[in-house]
């Protein structure tokens, strides 16, 4: 009797159940509805939109999640090396309401630092198989193109009638109503594009992304901000180790053309920024990049800048809070107070540049500040261990489109963090979602193989109680969307 060849098991695409595909589909809603959502009649037409919506599906997300943990008759968790680290996280963000400075301040800030961890958990215990993965990529990547599109026609001033365009660097702000937030938005997944074009062997699939990295890519050269410059930049460099790392020489003979290629394109735009022409005169695009990445300029920023100063006051709340901190969302609550007593000291007042700022334009900082050393800790321990797992995985992967995938998704986060440096992504809802999405997303490719049959354990007796459990949880939902609902309505002019 001949046996049948067993298909090794990775990332199966078996049938799921309706509450597994609801999960999906959610998450997709997320990726597409998150960056493009606004609100014409709020006040900050985009930033409470978007929170809402994201806190919202998280939320949804999570009753599907429930709803299959009531059907299928058991609790199972799938096991990860990032579970203690996200609970750690979780659990130092929500404890840290108990010593805050400010405790109802603290617990406003919570509902955008808590959805990201929960989305992460969704994902990684519902999101199983090859297909469902890359749906979900695919919807990041063609709402990533669409607002690279849209980014160049904004550049060209075309733009909706029912707000003001901006101008100067403000000019590209997509849907995010800064330039900033648009180009700290647009390297995520434009670091994801890079390597699946790399990888993939289906022709038009490579024409459709290669249309949509130089969409990204042009109108991340239109916002003119250095930070997300420079996060792209470590990001490739990145990528291209990891490359090297699972593929070795071999990725650079494969690629030689390409690499010819991008050494010419380097080469020609380095003349441009170079050798004086009609192209960088005052005015053009090349002549604003300049002016914002020349050294005259960064020496400047980086020594007598508002920013630099803002870095400096943040270090005396550190020293006041320096183990706990002084509780999650309170940097706004005391920044005034410590900018008060810097600009008291010395000739700070005529050295630095001052005004109001609610963020640290360091998350690094801001967490030490916010969480103590503890929660900082917490957060590295939680990065370390996501890079250490995906490095790990890469060496033993010989997949190539697999690989293409993991690459894509740490660069991502690579970028994602060398942004944190300089700017505000954990307290923009664009870019958190995104991070948590990613790294749910790395875990999951990288899962090994498990069975997906339902253990045969005890099974609570609280089961019998369905239709209860399920009024309650659907109810809980209810309530939870409601709540985080209002604050968004507060914001219409009605």
């Amino acid at each position: 009797m001949s046996q049948k060849k067993v298909k090794p098991y990775n990332l199966p695409n078996h049938p799921s159940s309706f509450h597994i595909k609801a999960v999906e589909i959610t998450v997709i809603a997320l990726a597409v509805l998150v960056p493009i959502a606004f609100h014409p009649r709020c006040y900050t037409t985009f930033a409470p939109a978007k929170e809402f919506i994201f806190e919202a599906l998280v939320i949804i997300g999570l009753m599907f999640w429930a709803f299959k943990i009531i059907s299928r008759g058991e609790t199972k968790f799938t096991p990860t090396p990032l579970n203690l680290p996200v609970l750690s996280f979780i659990a130092i963000c929500t404890l840290s309401l108990i010593w805050s400075d400010t405790f109802f301040t603290s617990l406003k800030e919570l509902p955008l630092f808590l959805p990201g961890p929960l989305l992460y958990f969704v994902i990684v215990n519902n999101i199983k198989n090859e297909k469902q993965i890359s749906r979900i990529i695919s919807a990041v990547l063609i709402v990533g193109a669409a607002l690279g599109i849209y980014g160049i026609f904004q550049y060209n001033d075309i733009d909706f009638s029912f707000w003001a365009s901006g101008s100067g660097r403000q000019r590209v702000f997509g849907l995010f109503g800064n330039a900033g937030y648009f180009a700290g938005y647009i390297i995520l997944p434009l670091s994801l594009a890079i390597p699946l074009f790399l990888v993939s062997k289906n022709r038009n699939r490579k024409i459709l992304l290669l249309i949509g990295i130089l969409a990204m890519g042009t109108t991340l050269i239109l916002t003119f901000t250095r930070s997300s410059y420079l996060a792209l930049s470590v990001s490739l460099l990145f990528m291209f180790l990891l490359f090297l790392l699972s593929r070795g020489k071999r990725f650079i003979k494969e690629n030689k053309k390409l690499f010819m290629i991008l050494l010419i394109v380097i080469i020609i735009a380095a003349s441009l920024f170079i050798i004086p022409t009609p192209l960088s005169k005052p005015g053009t695009a090349i002549s604003q990049i300049k002016g914002r990445v020349s050294l005259t300029r960064l020496i400047d920023v980086f020594s007598s800048g508002r920013r630099v100063a803002i870095w400096k006051f943040t270090g005396m709340m550190i020293k006041d809070h320096p183990i706990l901190g002084s509780g999650i969302g309170t940097y706004k609550y005391n920044t005034l107070r410590y900018q008060a007593k810097f600009f008291e000291q010395g000739d700070n007042r005529s050295i630095y540049s001052y005004g109001f700022a609610d963020k640290a334009h360091n998350e690094y900082l801001q967490l030490w500040a916010e969480l103590g050393t503890i929660g900082l800790a917490i957060f590295l321990w939680l990065v370390i261990t996501y890079l250490i797992y995906g490095i790990r995985y890469l060496k033993r992967e010989k997949d190539e489109q697999k690989q293409g995938i993991i690459i894509g998704l740490m660069g991502a986060v690579v970028a994602f963090l060398v942004d944190s440096f300089f700017w505000f992504p954990l307290h923009l809802t664009t870019n958190v979602f995104l991070l948590w999405l990613f790294i749910g997303l790395t875990m999951v490719v990288g899962l090994e193989k498990k069975e997906e049959s339902i253990s045969k354990s005890k099974r609570s007796s609280i089961y019998k109680f369905k239709p209860v459990l399920y009024i309650v949880i659907i109810l809980l939902t209810v309530f939870l969307c409601i709540t985080v609902a209002r604050p968004f309505m507060a914001r219409i002019r009605w």
